[in-house]
């Protein structure tokens, strides 16, 4: 999320951990972030944990191409991302979460059988 370019780099630490029953899917998230380098404020050198994300999906298979799925997403930010990023003081502990829903729909245009 963009600004890592020309910086410090980031580290980004992270699992899935998923269950599956029938057409129904779940999975779990965390992330852990870090910076790649020394961070610093003023003369301070600051701990290199930039903040965790938790992200929940659940998904549904209605059919062979049709998917439903929704998720939400949480981050807490530390005082070494609010630096990385230039953010003002105290803007680590604002809401950072967002949801989305999503409906694919796998259409098949073109459809030829080989004959062997």
């Amino acid at each position: 999320v963009g600004n890592h370019w020309g910086s410090v780099g980031l580290v980004d630490i992270n699992t899935v951990f998923g269950y599956a029953v029938y057409k129904f899917s779940i999975k779990l998230m965390p992330y852990f972030f870090s910076a790649a380098a020394n961070v610093y404020r003023g003369a301070t050198k600051m701990d290199t944990n930039s903040g965790i994300e938790m992200d929940v999906n659940i998904g549904y298979k209605l059919s062979s191409n049709i998917n439903f799925s929704t998720g939400h997403s949480m981050m807490w930010a530390s005082e070494n991302m609010e630096i990385i990023k230039g953010s003002t003081p105290g803007a680590k502990d604002e809401n950072n979460s967002w949801s989305w829903i999503m409906v694919t729909f796998k259409a098949a245009l073109f459809n030829s059988l080989v004959k062997k």
